[in-house]
């Protein structure tokens, strides 16, 4: 599940044998015809023109694992994203970030150009060395936040920048991110797959929140996926999507 870069939730699966199958959240479902062997592990997103982005998370050393298809669903490219690939996010501009996990230790966080060409390396133009990237999230000014294993700091990245914006966050191993004016949101942690900390950066302190579906609190074993966009976040849990915006966060954490 991910938003794409129309601000759009998509929901995609496959079996394995049939197609791939997206979801526009709420509106309509698209079968798209897999090329070639099936891919084991699908991520799927859209560019702001509709072509979709399809990519296998894991690949062999030469294989090309990302490809480009038209809004029609018309082959159009394909490209070497690498192994282990955690996240992609497409943004307002139609550049694709990738963020991996550890068993790519040297990829990081990347942005790749439309057409695949790398053009940014996070851990280069941070210093950092980036070992796995837990969670990425796409601001409303198109700035992408992270939060990198080892150091488990907080990193806005704003076009060619990288601004350090907490060395240590207060939360480890969250899953999600959701970043809006003085406030920041981590989903999940290594103690709590569904639990929410809103911090407030403007006074560097922060409260728990508990998430609710139906009066109950969600279970600590049962981890809701999570997408998130600008202000918004989309939780998968059971066959239900709800949606949360950041206000929500706030207003729960005023009214304690």
């Amino acid at each position: 599940m991910s938003y794409d870069a129309q601000g759009e939730l998509l929901l995609s699966w496959t079996d394995g044998t049939g197609p791939l199958m997206v979801e526009h959240v709420g509106t309509e479902q698209v079968p798209i015809a897999l090329i070639g062997q099936p891919a084991r592990f699908l991520e799927v997103q859209r560019f702001s023109d509709g072509r979709w982005l399809l990519a296998d998370m894991r690949c062999r050393k030469d294989e090309l694992n990302c490809q480009i298809l038209s809004p029609s669903l018309d082959p159009l490219h394909r490209f070497k994203a690498g192994d282990a690939i955690e996240q992609i996010i497409i943004d307002q501009d139609d550049n694709i970030w990738v963020g991996y996990f550890d068993e790519n230790p040297t990829a990081g966080l990347l942005r790749f150009s439309a057409d695949g060409q790398i053009m940014f390396d996070f851990g280069a133009s941070s210093g950092l060395w980036v070992l796995d990237v837990y969670a990425m999230h796409l601001d409303r000014a198109g700035s992408v936040w992270a939060h990198p294993y080892p150091d488990f700091c907080l990193a806005k990245i704003s076009g060619e920048t990288v601004t350090m914006i907490l060395d240590e966050t207060p939360v480890k191993g969250a899953r999600a991110l959701l970043a809006g004016g003085n406030h920041v949101a981590f989903f999940g942690s290594y103690e709590d797959d569904n639990a929410v900390f809103l911090l407030d950066l403007s006074r560097g302190a922060g409260d728990a929140v508990a998430l609710t579906l139906d009066g109950k609190e969600l279970e600590t074993d049962s981890p809701a996926l999570i997408a998130t966009q600008g202000e918004t976040a989309s939780l998968l849990v059971g066959d239900k999507v709800c949606a949360l915006h950041l206000s929500d966060l706030i207003r729960a954490v005023d009214g304690k």
